[in-house]
């Protein structure tokens, strides 16, 4: 694959994947005294588990990306997946703004990772040189947060539950203050593989 100056950016934000109801009932929370700190909790679980930053490097429920880079090679990986859909336009070899068509590139998607490349059939324009040559709209994501898988889910769930019950770096009077286990074990299985 090839490897390119690039800038993402995010132009429409995700969907919520948890609710407050749904983790105020995970910590066994009767009242509504903590509800500014378990929403903060839910804030801070999607930051570490979503997104191209997060731990997963995957993107939970749709959100869509802008990528700039600074040109258009045969071979394209993307720094977020899975990737539902793309479409782009380019600076020509005149600098004027084009559509690249649909089916100069095939978009291969999984947990390892999201690519786009060329179609043998179709032929990558020239582009002018500059840092933002082509630019890609990635729509990412799961689907709505019905459609995360739920051991992911699950995961968030057990990290806003450690954090509730565990608010210091240490827990006194236990061996460790990490989170346990199956969190890893779960999160283990969706990482992405960069190539």
């Amino acid at each position: 694959m090839a490897h390119m100056r690039s800038t993402l950016r995010r132009t429409v934000a995700p969907a919520a994947v948890l609710s407050y109801p749904e983790v105020k009932d995970h910590c066994n929370v009767d009242h509504d005294d903590d509800e500014a700190y378990i929403v903060g909790l839910i804030h801070a679980a999607t930051a570490y588990m979503d997104g191209p930053d997060g731990v997963l490097g995957l993107a939970l429920c749709t959100q869509t990306y802008e990528l700039d880079v600074d040109g258009l090679p045969e071979n394209l990986m993307l720094p977020i997946a899975p990737v539902q859909s793309w479409s782009a336009t380019y600076y020509d070899a005149d600098n004027v703004s084009q559509a690249l068509g649909a089916g100069t590139y095939r978009l291969h998607s999984g947990l390892s990772g999201a690519y786009l490349k060329q179609d043998a059939t179709q032929s990558v324009p020239s582009v002018y040189s500059r840092d933002d040559a082509a630019t890609f709209t990635l729509v990412c994501g799961y689907g709505e947060p019905s459609s995360v898988p739920k051991d992911l889910v699950q995961a968030m769930l057990m990290l806003i539950g450690h954090w509730y019950a565990n608010r210091e770096s240490v827990a006194v009077g236990t061996i460790t203050g990490t989170v346990p286990m199956a969190f890893d074990a779960i999160v283990a299985r969706y990482k992405r593989v960069i190539w």
